[in-house]
C-alpha cells in the first residue's frame, strides 16, 4: 500500500496505530520518501494480517484514513495475508 500526500503532516504515527491497534494486522515495514518541504511525500506500508479477511479489513481502514487525511491511496494489485 502506498500513501501519497502530506503524509507526515497528517500524523503518520496515527495512521500506523490505527492498523496496529486492530489486533489482527500490523505495519511490518515502512518506507518514506520526502522530495521537499512543500512537496507531497509518499509512504510505502507493508502490512501483515492473520488472514485474508483481516488484510481486507486493514486495507479498508487505510482507505478510510486516506479519505480523512486527503491522501492518495495506491492499493496493491493483489493482497495476501502474511
Amino acid at each position: 500500500m502506498v500513501l501519497v500526500g502530506h503524509v507526515l503532516d497528517s500524523d503518520l504515527g496515527d495512521t500506523v496505530s490505527r492498523i496496529d491497534s486492530t489486533g489482527f494486522a500490523e505495519v511490518m515495514d515502512l518506507a518514506l520518501t520526502m522530495p521537499g518541504v512543500n512537496e507531497p511525500s509518499s509512504a510505502y506500508l507493508k502490512i501483515r494480517a492473520t488472514g485474508k479477511n483481516e488484510i481486507q479489513k486493514a486495507l479498508t481502514i487505510l482507505r478510510e484514513v486516506g479519505r480523512e487525511k486527503k491522501l492518495l491511496v495506491i492499493e496493491p494489485i493483489e493482497a495476501e495475508a502474511v
